[in-house]
């Protein structure tokens, strides 16, 4: 045989030179540009980073309509947990609120252990501590901008998270009452909001200190019991433990309940003793790990809080 490469050689060479250049290339075929075409909205989805959520074309708000559209974006919201960074974000209002709001009145939440230390640093100095808060809430404000300018937090999912966390305490409420009512029906009477109520006696019986107070339950009961205590465990026990993430959540929700029922019982007054206060603790704890676990720390927060406020509100009434 002849080591001189034939004609057929030299074709077959020609062939499979054209044929890499055109898989380098991704030359799309006609078929595959029709199919393209066909599944552009689907593939566009799936170009959509974590933690995004992808953008509603024109045809889609058309079609759907504004009721569909705000449908759309609950659903989307209830089925990804905020990130820690916007959470902590959406829970600023309920923390400015409570921290201004609470000059007006005689009593701190039981944890509060910022606006009391805060206010001892500035000799009781109360324009000094407004504007503390005013030029942290600044701060806070211009890097929320920036943060937002790069992606980093979704402010378009506050009004979703505070809905949520509205219909959640809401269901929280009933859920209570009547739980308590079956299990205590000598006792049953309307929800009280137990961080309202606790200090009450001290603040008055006027329904702004139990608003005022709700709210503080809301955000600094919240950081301690939930994003420390169960935070601090679910991170520590898969870590130190070896232990599974199923049982992490029920261990690190059980012990938090325990702290949080032992520290109202403590804390509280005569009314946080009776039986009927500690189940209803007990209740509210265990939910209260459980929106946190599986929905964040911004609607644990706001569910707290709205709870709280639920129950003044239910307060309000029985007492007419």
């Amino acid at each position: 045989m002849s080591g001189k490469p034939t004609d057929d050689d030299a074709e077959l060479e020609a062939a499979l030179a054209a044929a890499e250049a055109a898989e380098a290339a991704h030359v799309p075929s006609a078929k595959e540009k029709l199919l393209g075409k066909r599944h552009g909205a689907s593939d566009a989805s799936d170009t959509v980073p974590d933690g995004g959520d992808a953008k509603s074309s024109p045809a889609d708000k058309e079609e759907l309509g504004w009721l569909g559209m705000r449908w759309k974006s609950l659903r989307e919201h209830v089925t990804r947990k905020p990130d820690p960074l916007t959470s902590v974000v959406f829970v600023l209002p309920v923390f400015l609120a409570y921290s201004l709001a609470v000059l007006a009145i005689d009593a701190r939440v039981g944890v509060d252990f910022l606006s009391r230390l805060v206010l001892e640093q500035l000799l009781r100095n109360t324009a000094a501590y407004v504007a503390v808060h005013v030029g942290v809430a600044a701060v806070l404000g211009g890097l929320v901008w920036i943060l937002r300018k790069k992606g980093k937090i979704e402010p378009a999912r506050l009004l979703p998270t505070i809905v949520e966390s509205l219909l959640l305490a809401i269901v929280l409420g009933v859920l209570v009452h009547v739980a308590l009512a079956r299990l205590l029906p000598a006792e049953a009477a309307p929800v009280v909001a137990r961080g309202a109520t606790r200090a009450a006696a001290a603040a008055g019986p006027g329904a702004f200190a139990r608003c005022v107070l709700a709210l503080g339950a809301g955000f600094y009961e919240e950081v301690v019991f939930r994003a420390a205590v169960v935070g601090t465990l679910a991170w520590a026990l898969p870590k130190y433990g070896s232990v599974s993430s199923r049982l992490t959540a029920v261990i690190a929700i059980a012990v938090a309940t325990v702290l949080f029922v032992v520290y109202a019982w403590v804390v509280g007054t005569e009314a946080d003793h009776s039986l009927r206060a500690v189940l209803g603790n007990l209740l509210l704890g265990v939910v209260l790990g459980v929106v946190y676990r599986f929905r964040g720390f911004a609607v644990a927060v706001y569910t707290h809080a709205f709870f709280g406020l639920v129950g003044v509100a239910a307060w309000a009434l029985s007492a007419r």
